[in-house]
């Protein structure tokens, strides 16, 4: 008796694998690499032994099938590249029962017996195709000595087989097999493209959509298509065929963005109980603890990409409406923050409380300010050389009002050497320009009101050259003139470096 012989079963299939590209010209944000790939298969130079490397969900899989298909298709003419997907070859490969085009799991197939049958095997001509094709995938799961087995058939296969490997680790991979095989590298899918590409599925599958919805569904893929495809296929089944902003927000806990800014805003505070009630806040609206620290961090990130006039960020309509507060902010104090809770992670992991280690994790935040900084300690170390007659105690509570002190102090002082110049810089926050001046700018001559500077037209542009002359007359009150790079100029290492000399010696 057959089982459901009167139930037309129609199973659902995701749109992860509905829409799986079929030719090369459907393969998105990987130009390059499908460009290469055709123009080898036009002038037949198709190596015998490729390895697809990349990040998950961005077509290494794909690309392999499509590449068997293509070097044993029927009706492919010489000067062509892509496969007619209407041969018995091609549609065999398709429904995965080609019986030359072999599928191997790496990571379920891993020991040295595994490879053996390969080799054996490859020793038998294709039954029905004009090559036999292995693709391996996840193939740094291979044992050592699986890979050793693997070394003289990759190197020299007989001229019937192809090996394509994949894998997202490519640092496993012993070099013995990486110097035999032909290499290609599969970036991430750009933002705008996976954008595109959504809107193109959903169009095909007859739903709506709003532009910021899928904005932010290409934001969370992280540069892999199938996992757009993946959080759309759930945004589709959410929003009952229409993705709007608010279905994709609470689905992935975006709509609690304000709560990251308020537990941040009472981080860099020190207000412990204030940032502890955000955080319980996000927590019982039902999103998981590590979801908070993923946005937090996220957060942070953002914010730095702020304060270096960075555009393009996450958060960005939170972090332009609090622009002047995050101004304020001591970049230091980023940075550090960026540190623990990247520590967070680890921490999080190990715990048997996920909502405990966030707290703590943020408690230990507030506290952060407290913290001597290195700023601090060069402070400590100055005063220490002072009479203590002299002494006047300016002991400060945060990172801000250091910098404030800091400031204060270089412009109520005459400028004597250029590590005047660079703490100026550094307490006016100006850290890209600070890069400029010590890496790529010579010194000619420093007088009490003049600073010669020169520079390598092939190291730093012009705009930013400008940018510096300008901040530094404005901060130092010299005359900052510049001239062409010559040999009597001193990098900016080497002049700090005699100007200690001179301190010693004094």
């Amino acid at each position: 008796m057959q089982l459901f012989e009167d139930q037309d079963i129609k199973p659902y299939v995701p749109i992860a694998r509905k829409y799986r590209p079929k030719l090369f010209s459907d393969i998105i944000g990987q130009d390059p690499i499908v460009e290469l790939l055709k123009s080898a298969i036009r002038t037949n130079r198709v190596h015998h032994s490729i390895l697809f490397t990349g990040t998950r969900g961005v077509g290494k899989t794909t690309m392999a099938r499509i590449l068997a298909k293509s070097i044993n298709c029927l009706n492919r003419k010489e000067g062509e590249s892509e496969p007619c997907n209407t041969c018995r070859s091609c549609i065999s490969i398709s429904e995965a029962r080609n019986q030359d085009v072999i599928e191997i799991d790496a990571a379920s197939n891993t020991s040295v017996t595994d490879v053996r049958v390969i080799i054996d095997n490859s020793l038998y001509r294709p039954v029905d195709s004009k090559y036999k094709v292995y693709i391996i995938d996840e193939v740094h799961m291979l044992s050592t000595s699986a890979f050793n087995a693997l070394l003289k058939i990759i190197e020299e296969p007989p001229v019937h087989i192809k090996f394509i490997l994949a894998t997202t680790e490519y640092n496993k991979i012993p070099k013995t097999i990486l110097s035999r095989c032909f290499k290609l590298f599969l970036g991430f899918v750009p933002i705008d493209v996976l954008q595109q590409y959504c809107r193109h599925i959903l169009q095909m599958e007859g739903c709506s959509s709003d532009d910021l919805a899928l904005k932010i569904i290409a934001r969370s893929a992280q540069g892999s298509a199938r996992d757009a495809l993946s959080i759309l296929d759930q945004a589709i089944i959410l929003g009952n065929m229409n993705v709007t902003t608010s279905v994709v927000s609470h689905m992935l806990y975006f709509h609690n963005l304000e709560l990251i800014w308020e537990i941040f805003s009472s981080i860099s505070k020190g207000d412990v109980e204030s940032a502890i009630n955000n955080v319980e806040s996000c927590c019982n609206g039902g999103m998981p603890p590590i979801t908070v620290l993923s946005l937090l961090t996220n957060f942070v990130h953002c914010a730095s990409q702020f304060l270096l006039n960075k555009e393009n960020f996450d958060f960005e309509e939170i972090i332009r409406a609090n622009s002047d507060t995050l101004k304020n902010i001591d970049f230091t104090f980023i940075l550090r923050s960026w540190q623990v809770l990247m520590k967070g992670f680890e921490d999080m992991r190990y715990s048997p409380s996920q909502l405990q280690a966030l707290e703590m994790l943020i408690i230990k935040l507030c506290y952060l300010n407290e913290k001597i900084t290195p700023q601090d300690m060069l402070e400590q170390h100055e005063e220490s050389n002072i009479p203590k007659t002299t002494k006047i105690c300016t002991k400060t509570h945060t990172q801000n009002h250091t910098v404030e002190a800091e400031q204060q102090r270089i412009k109520s002082s005459t400028i004597t050497c250029i590590g005047d110049i660079l703490e100026l810089l550094y307490a006016n926050k100006e850290l890209n320009l600070y890069n400029v001046f010590y890496h790529k700018i010579y010194i000619m001559d420093l007088s009490t009101s003049r600073l010669l500077i020169s520079y390598d037209r092939n190291e730093v542009t012009s705009a930013s050259i400008e940018s510096l002359q300008n901040v530094l007359t404005k901060l130092t009150g010299l005359n900052i003139e510049i001239s062409e790079y010559n040999n009597l100029a001193r990098s900016v290492h080497e002049v700090l470096n005699e100007e200690k000399i001179k301190k010693k010696v004094k």
